[in-house]
């Protein structure tokens, strides 16, 4: 069990904001700049990778405009959260949803779906009202709708299919104009928001297999779609056979959509070459892209960068080619981290913003954060921090409307988690661990030294509304481990959070939650019950909530038992001693005996077994 969890927080339709104006690119003083042609005033993309990781039975992937789960309101609240904290510029992937009756193509059907491009105009539309930028990028060239055919028929022993034959073939530049051409065709029949459109992205992220033909060869002579041969003994020529291929991709897509939108802007995203600093981002795949850089007919380069990664952001941008290129527009089209490589979400916070301002140094133009929701548990090994996560930390922190120069070495971090001003004890610790570890923001530990039963408790420097508590562990080996949760108010009421039990291992987030959230909170304590491994946390954070109504909190006269239902025919899945608290969230009505109160921590009571409070009196009504 991965004991993680997001906070979604949503605000309802706002008065629409006027449409946009186009948005060109310009050289002043030898730097590559976006700029508002009506205006005329430089413009610095800030926004999100929109993605909305959603199932469809057997899968879960990017579903922003599936069919079956294609939800106008969901993203007008997206975009009226971005709006309102200055960001500009989302990033839609339009073709993750590649196969299946709600996708863009599937089996057996040529072309595209028309229901499916209905979504991506309509998402258009949306953006436009809002005064979003939109950057509509391709990760790939669909399986069917008869593209993924065309684009393999050269492949063969010199040309693997797949990558190597769709970016180095002339079936791969006929398969690109194909798909291209019907989706600017679609486009066009439904009148899209033009100007809401920064780029067209040919690309998320171009690369091909090092160890496939033609380039695991070291003999021979093939033909790309330019029609030119290349020798593949000679590097130099085999670089070639690539850069030129894909420049003759970037000129033809580049005629085909701007035959339909003469101002439209076209780019393509890479991640970073593995040269001339040798870095193991790519393993097994090739990225080259100071050839296009010097010859691409692109607007603006994407180009990925991420401060997890094992490169600073100099040798990332010498990499790229970037400083013999400083005319050309680049934006860094993906940046962010995960809690696998930074534990503490507020140090994650500070490492993007200190990489932005270098970044801004080595010609980045725009920032797009990867994602916006979190992912749910299982998609990802290495989820990322998302804008929706743990009270919108990463949304406000980098927001345009709290860091207006992004250049600018500006540390400014909403204070959502008050632990960081908490003061720290616990029962016992380690002389290198202490407990200040616990909030000091970074990735050291705390440790306990031993087995548990184990406590650590946090003070909070005054009393606040809290929405949540999370410790990340620093486990090691993974085992089975239990754990409570609780907190004091200032009345001096214990209020439990309950348990969470499950199968942890290192940097795992055990979360207990606070539904709609909890006044007057001074103290926060997590008892470690059970493990086979020694107690260690790298932070515990405590988020603070937002104003609300007060909680309902029901209190045991004496000890009580805690049902996984409402009823008293199954064992009892938890005890509330006497004299402890706990918050209900509703009031479960059962036919022919007496209610029960639904527990924060998805457990049940006997209304007559305990006290309610009298913030309870909204659910009795």
């Amino acid at each position: 069990m991965r004991i993680v969890g997001g906070i979604l927080v949503g605000f309802f339709l706002a008065s629409p904001i006027v449409a946009n104006d186009r948005i060109g690119v310009r050289v002043v003083d030898g730097e590559g700049e976006f700029y508002n042609i009506v205006t005329n005033e430089t413009f610095v993309a800030r926004g999100v990778n929109y993605v909305d990781m959603q199932s469809h039975g057997w899968a879960t992937f990017d579903s922003a405009l599936a069919t079956d789960v294609f939800d106008e309101v969901r993203i007008r609240t997206a975009f009226e959260n971005l709006s309102d904290l200055g960001y500009n510029t989302v990033r839609l992937f339009f073709d993750i949803c590649n196969v299946g009756s709600y996708c863009l193509t599937d089996e057996g059907r040529e072309g595209l779906n028309p229901a499916y491009l209905d979504n991506l105009a309509t998402f258009t539309r949306l953006a436009d009202e809002y005064g979003i930028y939109l950057i509509l990028t391709s990760n790939d060239i669909p399986d069917f709708g008869g593209y993924g055919e065309i684009a393999n028929r050269d492949a063969g022993p010199m040309f693997e299919g797949y990558r190597n034959t769709h970016f180095m073939t002339a079936s791969g530049v006929a398969a690109f104009e194909a798909y291209w051409t019907d989706l600017m065709a679609g486009m066009a029949e439904r009148d899209i928001a033009w100007d809401a459109v920064l780029g067209w992205s040919l690309l998320n992220e171009q690369w091909i297999f090092k160890d496939q033909p033609p380039w695991s060869l070291t003999a021979g002579v093939v033909q790309n779609g330019t029609g030119q041969s290349y020798v593949l003994a000679d590097p130099d020529q085999k670089r070639a056979l690539l850069a030129d291929n894909l420049i003759l991709i970037t000129e033809r897509v580049s005629a085909i959509i701007k035959a339909t939108d003469p101002d439209a802007m076209v780019t393509m995203g890479f991640f970073n070459p593995q040269f001339p600093n040798p870095t193991g981002i790519g393993g097994d795949w090739y990225v080259d892209t100071e050839p296009l850089l010097a010859g691409a007919v692109l607007d603006f380069f994407d180009f990925h960068a991420y401060p997890d990664w094992d490169l600073p952001i100099d040798k990332i941008a010498q990499n790229y080619g970037m400083p013999q290129h400083r005319d050309k527009v680049v934006i860094m089209g993906e940046v962010g981290s995960s809690a696998a490589l930074i534990p503490d979400i507020v140090t994650a916070v500070r490492a993007e913003q200190e990489w932005m301002v270098a970044s801004c140094k080595e010609g980045f133009d725009g920032w797009l954060h990867w994602g916006y929701y979190a992912f749910p548990d299982g998609v990802d090994l290495h989820p990322p921090y998302t804008f929706d996560m743990e009270g919108r930390l990463f949304e406000t922190a980098l927001a345009p409307v709290n860091r207006p120069d992004p250049c600018l070495d500006d540390d400014y971090i909403p204070r959502v988690n008050v632990a960081i001003e908490a003061v720290a004890e616990a029962q016992r610790s380690l002389p290198d661990h202490p407990p200040a570890f616990l909030t000091d923001g970074l990735p050291t530990t705390w440790e306990s030294g031993s087995d548990p039963p184990v406590w650590v408790r946090l003070t909070l420097a005054e009393p606040t509304r809290v929405e949540a508590v999370l410790a990340q562990l620093a486990q090691w080996p993974a085992s089975d481990t239990r754990y409570a949760a609780s907190v004091r108010l200032a009345d001096g009421t214990r209020v439990s959070l309950g348990e969470v039990a499950g199968y942890t291992e290192d940097t795992d987030l055990v979360r207990f939650d606070l539904p709609g959230g909890l006044d007057e909170v001074v103290e926060v304590q997590i008892d470690a019950l059970e493990s086979e491994s020694w107690i260690s946390y790298y932070n515990v954070d405590v988020l603070r909530a937002a104003d609300g109504p007060p909680a309902c909190l029901v209190i045991a006269d004496a000890a009580v038992n805690l049902r996984g239902d409402p009823s008293t025919d199954n064992p009892p899945v938890g005890r509330l001693a006497a004299g402890w608290a706990m918050m209900a969230t509703e009031l479960v009505a059962v036919e022919g005996a007496l209610p029960w109160f639904h527990l924060s921590n998805d457990s049940y009571v006997r209304v007559d077994v305990v006290a309610a409070g009298s913030a309870c009196q909204r659910l009795l009504d």
